[in-house]
């Protein structure tokens, strides 16, 4: 579809005509069981009534599948001629069910709408509740996969490396946001969610940013509480070998990365130095994630989930020896407050140091939305 774009050049028996650039110029975006296209096309084609669309798109799809009505037809690779003519067919079917489809054609600084007997307002097929729902299991997926590798390592005794514990995360990333981003836009996150608050307020304002945020929080919690149940033996069992006391800071250092996060006190000696490296990470972060989602970029939508999920496994592996590479508050106290509560910890876990892992990932959130709309994101005008 997308090498249709940039390759077709359709032809009438009149001669030569510009009427490939509806394709070229088309958006198709889903909304519950409607398909809506917006459109930049020639005033020839708006001219038209949507039965005349529907015909001339058929006539076309017929010739871009290889059909050769005049010697000045172009002839296209039969990749090509097959993507032009699924791209073309769906067209067709979206316009021939007037009941399912709003065109919105633009020219010049002016908008025209032709629409079918539907509503101008897009209903939300998900309620709040169950987008809060998606969150919280999106964000216990990530936990349970990510920090569960981790405590296989430590307490299952499984030989696994930083390679390996970094692929667990960007895998259990990836699967999260394939799973909810259709419900609720897959944030998982709350520095996500803080950055997309601060950034584009208009798709994440408090009424919703709120709730996100409490609900992975839950997500992550329970995740957490699940991995304990599974592991607790082994944490006995860890406790016994290196005959650490429960409570002690000697225990906390070994609950350290399968539950909370701790500093690397032999490469950060501060506080602030670990603050400012879960900054500078979050912020890489959260830029990804804003140019790969990014509607006015190439990167197709199918890919994004794995991409940002790769992204994550490629800043475990250089910021895990450093701070544990948080980059994700709820994935930080969601399991403190599990090892604090069953762990025998206390509120021994919330030792100076512990806001590290929740003020940086949500300042560099911020800072990483910020940096891509001021950069590489494409201004809006005021009518857009």
């Amino acid at each position: 579809y997308y090498q249709a774009q940039r390759q077709l050049k359709l032809t009438e028996n009149s001669g030569k005509c510009n009427f490939y650039r509806m394709i070229s110029l088309t958006k198709l975006r889903v909304s519950g069981n409607k398909l809506f296209i917006t459109l930049k096309s020639p005033a020839r084609f708006q001219n038209l009534t949507l039965g005349q669309r529907s015909n001339r798109c058929r006539n076309l799809s017929s010739l871009a599948g290889g059909s050769r009505n005049s010697g000045s037809a172009r002839t296209l690779p039969l990749g090509t001629g097959i993507a032009a003519t699924a791209a073309f067919g769906l067209f067709s079917f979206v316009a021939i069910n007037q009941d399912q489809v709003k065109t919105q054609c633009e020219e010049g600084g002016e908008t025209r709408k032709n629409s079918s007997p539907s509503t101008d307002e897009e209903k939300d097929p998900y309620t709040l509740l169950q987008k809060c729902m998606a969150e919280a299991i999106g964000t216990g997926i990530i936990v349970s996969g990510g920090c569960g590798a981790v405590c296989a390592s430590k307490f299952g005794a499984s030989p696994l490396s930083l390679m390996h514990v970094a692929t667990a995360f960007g895998i259990s990333v990836a699967l999260a946001v394939y799973t909810t981003r259709d419900v609720s836009g897959a944030h998982l996150n709350p520095a996500i969610t803080a950055s997309l608050a601060v950034n584009n307020p208009e798709s994440c304002p408090p009424s919703v940013a709120v709730p996100y945020v409490l609900a992975q929080m839950v997500g992550a919690t329970a995740a957490a509480a699940l991995n304990f149940a599974a592991y607790r033996h082994g944490i006995d069992a860890l406790h016994v070998l290196e005959k650490v006391k429960r409570g002690s800071t000697a225990s906390s250092g070994l609950f350290s990365g399968a539950f909370h996060l701790l500093p690397n006190k032999s490469l950060i000696k501060t506080n602030p130095g670990a603050l400012f490296a879960e900054i500078v990470m979050t912020t890489c972060l959260a830029f990804a994630v804003y140019a790969i989602t990014d509607e006015e970029k190439t990167v197709p939508p199918g890919a994004a989930p794995a991409l940002v999920g790769t992204t994550v496994a490629a800043l475990v592996v250089p910021g895990a020896p450093l701070t544990g590479c948080g980059m994700n508050p709820a994935r930080d106290l969601g399991p403190r407050l599990v090892a604090a509560t069953f762990g025998g910890l206390g509120g021994g876990l919330l030792a100076p140091g512990w806001w590290v892992y929740t003020l940086g990932p949500i300042a560099g959130g911020i800072a990483g939305g910020a940096l891509y709309n001021a950069t590489l994101g494409k201004k809006k005008t005021a009518q857009q």
